[in-house]
């Protein structure tokens, strides 16, 4: 089994994108303000002057007890619901060489956007976001949720029901928007907003927490027992146990497509991890000599 786990660098470093490359993390809260103003007005509220560390804003807004988080997730939601691909993108190139090198493979990400999932589906194959799969679906793990995922059995205006910052408080099953263009109409009559992890430390969930958690409990089993670990575009946050445990623990070969520096961090942890990469667009033939090996 290979794993193919994807973070923000790669939506970031991925080529035909519109409107424009995602962010990452430190970039994520100026974004926000340029696409809803109502961040600025909750910075300028807060007195907060350092938009670079987003969980710890995230954290700041949470402990003010003033604003919404579940609104403010559907927002962010809406945000990264934005982003599409074009014909001859890297995700497209990645599927392509990872499924004409491994025999067996899962791809998992953290990222809330649906960019691979698109480039995935436009060489019209069959996706699936569940724990088990159907013969023939290409498996995508989401492990922090998903901007097009939500609980189709509760409705009524977004933000109407309010609930504590405590996972699990809140669960049903899980529905996913296949058409993009219908997500801020499906989450506006959806109470919880999305079925998303709070972008802060720990990655709190309150919205569909058994259902993640099923889903990384499955991708725990299988980076354990993975041949490869294909990391591409994920900076080491090893406060995120859930995530980086598994892989510090697995015997399987640990490959990275990621900067020098981030290389060097997840480096003192795992001694033979390959750096197969600095650049995700410019990386496809490396990766294939890396699952081949």
């Amino acid at each position: 089994m290979d794993i193919i786990f994807i973070g923000a660098g790669a939506s970031k470093g991925a080529r035909n994108i519109v409107p424009y490359s995602p962010p990452l993390g430190f970039e994520l809260y100026q974004r926000l303000e340029q696409f809803y103003p109502q961040f600025k007005e909750i910075r300028q509220t807060l007195d907060i002057s350092d938009t670079r560390d987003f969980e710890k804003i995230m954290y700041t807004i949470a402990e003010s007890g003033s604003f919404n988080f579940i609104v403010l997730n559907a927002m962010i939601a809406s945000y990264f619901a934005q982003f599409r691909t074009r014909p001859n993108n890297t995700f497209q190139a990645l599927f392509k060489q990872v499924n004409a090198t491994s025999k067996d493979f899962v791809f998992s990400t953290l990222n809330y956007d649906c960019l691979l999932e698109l480039g995935i589906c436009s060489l019209g194959e069959q996706i699936t976001y569940l724990p088990e799969t159907k013969e023939d679906e290409i498996q995508i793990l989401k492990l922090h949720g998903s901007c097009n995922s939500f609980f189709s059995s509760v409705t009524g205006p977004l933000g109407s029901m309010s609930a504590p910052m405590t996972n699990g408080v809140i669960d049903a099953p899980v529905s996913f928007i296949d058409d993009l263009n219908k997500v801020n109409k499906t989450l506006s009559n959806c109470p919880f907003g999305p079925c998303m992890s709070f972008y802060m430390n720990n990655k709190p969930t309150i919205v569909g927490a058994k259902f993640l958690e099923s889903l990384q409990n499955k991708w725990k089993t299988l980076v354990l027992d993975a041949e490869h670990i294909l990391i591409i575009g994920v900076g080491p946050n090893f406060s995120d146990s859930h995530i980086w445990d598994p892989i510090l623990s697995s015997n399987g070969k640990v490959g990275y497509v990621a900067g020098k520096r981030s290389f060097t961090t997840l480096n003192e942890k795992i001694s033979n991890l390959e750096h197969v990469s600095t650049s995700f667009s410019n990386s496809i033939s490396k990766i294939s000599d890396f699952l081949s090996s």
